[in-house]
């Protein structure tokens, strides 16, 4: 039988690619639980992120209001400082007022 080369080298040939083809399933098989492992960790990273973002709106429209809230406490504040600067600084008048004397003159009390 192997007393022909032609024979002989066909044989070889078809061994060759029937390795070939064995090897080349093998790695596609090794990928595949590759890919497997990546698409499931994928999945389950997406749970979580989903999981965890499902709440955001909510949140997020929370914090806008305490945001509202403070601006406007801090508006409150500003106007009262406002009026209270404009208290002490009426008292100060009058008490620069009240301090002189008929002549113009401040008066040590």
């Amino acid at each position: 039988m192997f007393d022909r080369p032609e024979l002989t080298t066909v044989v070889c040939l078809n061994l060759s690619i029937a390795l070939g083809g064995f090897a080349l399933s093998a790695y596609i098989w090794h990928l595949r639980g590759v890919l497997s492992r990546f698409a499931d960790n994928v999945t389950r990273a997406e749970r979580g992120t989903r999981r965890t973002l499902r709440a955001a709106p909510r949140a997020i429209r929370r914090s806008q209001q305490h945001t509202h809230l403070a601006r406007a406490r801090y508006r409150h504040l500003l106007q009262r400082l406002a009026w209270f600067q404009q208290l002490l600084a009426l008292s100060l008048w009058l008490l620069r007022f009240a301090r002189r004397g008929k002549g113009g003159k401040v008066k040590r009390l």
